[in-house]
Formats: C-alpha cells, structure tokens, sequence
C-alpha cells in the first residue's frame, strides 16, 4: 500500500575522510534499485554542529534532492523532522529549557508551553527552517504556532514529531518535552481509519518519562502502532510506549565508534496493517551496502497493537491461562495453618509512563520500610550487541532488599556514594520476607493487567536492593529455594538468580558448596560491585580495608571453575564525583572514571571470567557532595574500552532514576507514592498463600 525509505543523521560536514564520502556517494546507487517508493523520510541531524559551516547547506539540500530523483519522487515527498544538531545553541536556550526541567517549570498535565517560551525555542531551528523552505516552498515546522505536523498521505496518516524541540544539554534522554496537548492536537487532526506512520528524531526513552504517561494512550486511542526515528547512530526496533513498534535507523555517517551503526531501512506497509521493514548496513571494508538480515523484520501491526473501537470501553480480560491456577497449588497445604506476617506492601510507584519501565513497591515491618523493585525489561540503554538486546527485552529482571538498611553501616563501612547506607541499620529480613518479595513481584507479572507482553518473560532475580547480601547469606539461600518452588508452581521459567556484594568474602566459599551440591534449580551467580582498585577504593569503599579486592577476585575464580556462569563487575562512571566529608576526612580529590583508570581496572580482571557493567552514577543527595555532568560519548568511549580488552560488557543504567530507584538511591522514601489497590492487595494474599506452599513444600523436600 504504501513504502518509503528511512534515513536519519546524515551529518554533512567538510569531511576529509574517504570512508565517510564513500558512504554518502554509494548511498543513491543503492537506493536506485528500489521501485515504487512513496516517500523519503530522513528522521533529523542533517548537519555536524560541532564542525558545521554556512557552505554544507548548500551540500546538504543538493543531496537530499539527488536521494529524492534517484527514488523518482518529488521533493514534495520528502519529509523531514530536525534533530539535536539541526538547532543552535546558546546561553538563552539553556536557561530557557533549564527553567523547563526545574520543579514546576512544566507541567506534563497540562502539556502547554507559554507563546513566549515556544517562540524562543523555535527561533534556533533557523538552519532547518531553510531546509524545509528549499525542499518545499515554506516551513511545515516554523510557520505557525504547532509544534508538530500531520500530514494526509493520501493512503496513510503522518505525524512529524520535533523531538529537538527542548533540546540541547550534551544529555537529554528522558528530558524532553513534546507538550501532550500538542500531541492531542497533532492526533485529533488524523483520519482513524487509515494506518498512521509517526517520525520524530529521538527515540522513546529520550523522552519525559512523566508525560508518556499522557501520550500513550492517546497514541493507542488513535490506533498508532508505528514510529520511526533515529539519534542513536544504530539500527534498533523495539516495543515502545504501549503496542508502538519503533524502527531506529541508524547514520549516514562514521565516527570510528564501534558502536556506531551506518544504515538505513526500506519499509511497506499493507492494507491490511501489516509492516515488512528491510535493514540495511555500511561495511567499511568493502565499502558496500548491504543487506542486515538481523533488524530485517515482518510484523502483523494489527497483532502489535489491535485496533480499537473508540466506542467500545469494555475491560480487557486480565486472566493469563498459561499460569496454573492458584486454588489448585496453595490447597495442597491448606490444613496446615499458615502464618501471619507483619511485612506486607505499603504503597508503589509507577516507573515510566504508565509503569512502563517498572514499579517500585514499598513494604513495611514495625514502621521499618524497605523496597523491591520489579524492571518490565533487564536494563534501560539498548545495547550495542543485537543478541544481548534482543535477550534484554525479553527478561524481567527484579531487584530485592535483603535488610532494613545496610548492615555495613552499623560499623561505618558503609559505601560513600551509597543512599541506603545513609540510613541506620535496623535489622536483616528473614529468607521468607525475602523471598516474598520475588514471589509477589513475579506472580504480578505473570498476569501483568498494563503490559500483557511481559507475561511470557522470563524472571531474573537479583539481590542488590537494600542491604548487602554477603552478611545475609543463609536467608538468601533458603529464599532462591522456597522461590524456585514457587515459580515451578506458577510455570514461570527462571533466567537466573544474582548475588550482589561489595565483596564479603566469607559467604563465597558457602555458596561453591551449595552449588557443587545441587542446593539450586537454576543458575545463581555473583555481581561484584568494584568500582574502583586501591587507595580509591579504600576511599569510596571501606569494607575494601577488611575485605580486600584482590582476594576476593581470586574467590571469584574459584566460584567460576563450579558454576561456569560470569561474574559481573560493576563499574561506576564517576565523573568528578566527590562524596560528603566526614569528621576525620582528609581532602579527597574528585574521582574520574576516564580511559586510563579504567584499563588500569580492567588489567586486574580476566575476560574470560568476568564481564563488565559500567553504571551510570546517580547522585544520592544526602551522601553526595558534587559530582560533574556524565555525557553518552563519555560512556561510548569506556564501553569500546572494556570491548577491545575482550570482556562482554554494556553500559547500564537503571530505570527510574527520576524515582529515586536508581543505582545507589535506594532508601525507600516514598516518591510519588500510590496506596495499593484492591487488584494488588489481592495479588500479595496469593503470595502469601504460595510462599506458605513453598515453605511447605521444601520442608518435604528436605526430609527426603
């Protein structure tokens, strides 16, 4: 019905390098196989800010026209969105769109920018205005007062989103506006009975995470399962917001980043909604396009988000038949009395839009109130390698508090950068309040009611909550047992169970025994936050005084001959980060974690034994005194780093970071707390119930 071509991030400046002109000169030869395109879209970032001069406009409106005759289109059809480097920056806009981000400054609600505002932030697209005014005859962006354009393509609807609109700090993922009542104007103008294609620059997860609440289900009102973007100098797709499919092409341009992804897409879309995207990537070595059969993809958009009728508000059916009922499990034990607990759930935060990244749960025990967090998908930034992506997306991964606080802080060894070792020490939770919170967390997912796509996930548990595990470990052991009881009962399949330490040697030893003897169902195995080596660690770390990183690498290694399962290293990308001093502090130099301080990390490690997880850093006000800004080219620099020493290796950040459920910020003060609904409060009786039938359960299983 309708097919086009997608490009984004062309990036036109005086090159010298011949791999780069080779790209773009080899592109329109490509593209001249194709027949009966419709349209050209080129989702933003026309130019290279940094190294842009008045000349390549010239370049860049000459070559955008040569792409259009070599598809046999009109210039007409060529429709562009600006990106982040299409804009020019200056001290104004930075205060304006600062005032923006600040408390108060916005309002997702109400989704509205005042005409002032609006005017200043538009006035720095002048660069893409004169591309828009060259290829069509007027500016589609910049001549009235919408912020986003809609277009009737005659067999399909287009929604032009600028994304750029509130940007312009080096990071803006998660920050960005699109004014949601913009967006309901955008959509009110489409015809709902055709498909609707949607482009903007930045992907999903640049956006505010507070206002996707409000646009996605505007976006699912109007039967929008499409978009297409780019930004990220990589080919992606991925589900987004709710039953949204998003197409990431990657740059038509190279910067000698590994991560960097040269390509492009060719999609069609049928009468009956059904999407045939076909993926294509630059190979530098043969200097060739040529077919990427990994993002290729054939999708029944239908499926992928069905289409709706407005008038029909009847509640979805919840009940997941692929989990085993309940009544049938927790009777087995009904004639023993179950116990009564204290620790029960006390509120929850929606993580995303909507909860689309998770939910944050709070649970509570004699006025002590610790958190476990329950992530849809395994991290947030995609990850440069496809199959590890793909892995990701299709993992739940469930973050669980082992104490009320941090034991390490009874005895001031607390980690300095560390939010829940701000906090007293209460007391160490019991493997049953422990392993209640996987089971109530997972049991939930299982028949997730908001995002139906991660009940078929499979669940991955991880004790790096609250409270350090190495301290707690008889309790953890029991709760993976009376765990995996329960989610055999529940037929939810285990990826694996993680034990998160700063590096308590004591308990690694125990836990080689347990899995040499067959104490787990499935795979357990350590993360070890490092961090940092020597003096530096000793610093930020104190616990490294009595359990030093050498010796505990070496247990590692033992660890990895029983179970041959990796050890993740974590790593945090401080950048200038000085914690808050103590009485008997001296002078403490900020802390980098830059090119050499990293190799000299990783000369300590072996590859083949351990992988590595480079943290964002988040700043926990009570324990952080400064830290400098972190930037995305900073952490591509790192991760290419980690890659060429042989190490598997992501960059990982958590969701929520908005939410205080970031790395290092979990002290469970409520943030935007909700009180727990009837349908909640029913999941945790039927956890409770299946923790009663596990506890049951491995007590025969021990006797025999």
């Amino acid at each position: 019905m309708f097919k086009w071509v997608h490009i984004s991030d062309l990036h036109f400046y005086n090159s010298k390098r011949d791999d780069v002109k080779k790209m773009k000169t080899e592109l329109p030869k490509e593209l001249s196989k194709l027949e009966d395109i419709d349209a050209l879209f080129i989702t933003g970032d026309f130019r290279f800010a940094k190294e842009y001069n008045s000349s390549d406009k010239e370049e860049i409106i000459k070559y955008i026209k040569k792409l259009a005759k070599t598809l046999k289109i009109d210039t007409q059809k060529v429709f562009c969105v600006p990106g982040n480097h299409d804009l020019d920056r200056g001290k104004v806009r930075q205060a304006v769109i600062q005032s923006l981000r600040d408390v108060n400054g916005y309002s997702p609600q109400e989704g509205y920018l005042d005409k002032e505002v609006l005017d200043n932030l538009k006035k720095d697209f002048s660069f893409f205005k004169d591309i828009e005014i060259e290829l069509h005859g007027k500016s589609d962006f910049f001549d009235g007062d919408d912020i986003h354009v809609v277009k009737d393509l005659g067999k399909c609807n287009l929604i032009m989103l600028n994304t750029a609109l509130t940007a312009g700090n080096d990071e803006d993922r998660g920050y960005l506006y699109l004014g949601s009542s913009y967006i309901e104007k955008a959509i009110s103008q489409i015809d709902l009975k055709k498909p609707t294609i949607m482009i903007g620059h930045h992907g999903c997860s640049f956006l505010n995470r507070d206002e996707n609440k409000y646009i996605q289900n505007k976006f699912k009102e109007a039967n929008i399962n499409l978009y297409l973007c780019g930004h990220e100098h990589a080919l992606m797709d991925e589900n987004v917001w709710d039953g949204v499919r998003q197409y990431t092409a990657g740059c038509i341009w190279n910067d000698e980043d590994e991560m960097t992804k040269a390509g492009y897409y060719v999609g069609t879309l049928s009468d009956e909604n059904h999407l045939e995207i076909e993926a294509f990537h630059w190979i530098t070595e043969s200097s060739k396009w040529w077919t990427h059969p990994v993002n290729c993809s054939s999708i029944d958009l239908s499926a992928q988000c069905p289409k709706k009728d407005l008038t029909d508000r009847t509640e979805y059916d919840m009940e997941n038949e692929d989990i085993v009922h309940l009544s049938e499990v927790i009777s087995t034990y009904s004639n023993i009395p179950m116990k009564k607990y204290e620790f029960t759930l006390n509120g929850h935060t929606l993580l995303g839009g909507l909860g689309k990244d998770g939910i944050k749960y709070y649970w509570i025990k004699n006025g002590n109130r610790v958190e476990s967090i329950a992530f849809n998908t395994r991290t947030c930034y995609p990850h440069h390698d496809l199959k590890t992506r793909a892995e990701d997306a299709e993992i739940s991964s469930y973050t669980t508090s082992v104490s009320f606080g941090c034991v390490l802080s009874a005895s001031g060894q607390q980690c300095r950068f560390c939010e829940t070792g701000s906090s007293d020490f209460k007391a160490l939770l019991t493997s049953e309040e422990i392993a209640l919170q996987n089971i109530f967390m997972a049991l939930y997912d299982a028949d997730c009611p908001s995002f139906p796509e991660v009940r078929k996930h499979e669940r991955e548990f991880a004790f790096m909550g609250q409270g350090e595990p190495g301290y707690n470990y008889p309790a953890v052991r029991r709760a993976i047992q009376l765990t995996d009881i329960a989610m055999e009962a529940i037929n939810q399949k285990i990826h694996r169970y993680i034990i998160s330490t700063c590096g308590i040697a004591d308990f690694v030893p125990l836990l080689i025994s347990d899995i040499k003897t067959g104490a787990f169902k499935n795979k357990v195995t350590l993360h070890y936050s490092l961090h940092a080596i020597d003096d530096t660690r000793k610093i930020i770390m104190p616990i490294d005084n009595q359990y030093n990183y050498k010796e505990f690498i070496e247990l590692c290694k033992e660890l990895y001959e029983v179970s041959n399962e990796k050890i993740g290293v974590g790593i945090m990308m401080f950048q200038s980060f000085v914690p808050v001093k103590k009485h008997n502090d001296s002078e403490i130099s900020p802390i980098t974690l830059d090119v050499k301080t990293l190799k000299n990390i990783l000369s300590k490690l072996d590859p083949n034994i351990f992988r590595i997880d480079l943290c964002d850093f988040n700043a926990a006000p009570t324990v952080t005194a400064e830290r400098g800004e972190f930037k995305n080219e900073t952490a591509r620099k790192l991760l290419k780093v980690a890659l060429d020493q042989g190490f598997e290796a992501k960059t990982f950040s958590s969701f929520g970071i908005d939410k205080k459920a970031g790395c290092g910020m979990l002290k469970s003060e409520y943030y935007d707390a909700t009180e727990d609904g009837e349908k909640t409060l029913d999941y945790l009786e039927k956890a409770y119930e299946l923790l009663h039938y596990s506890i049951q359960k491995l007590k025969e299983e021990n006797n025999n």
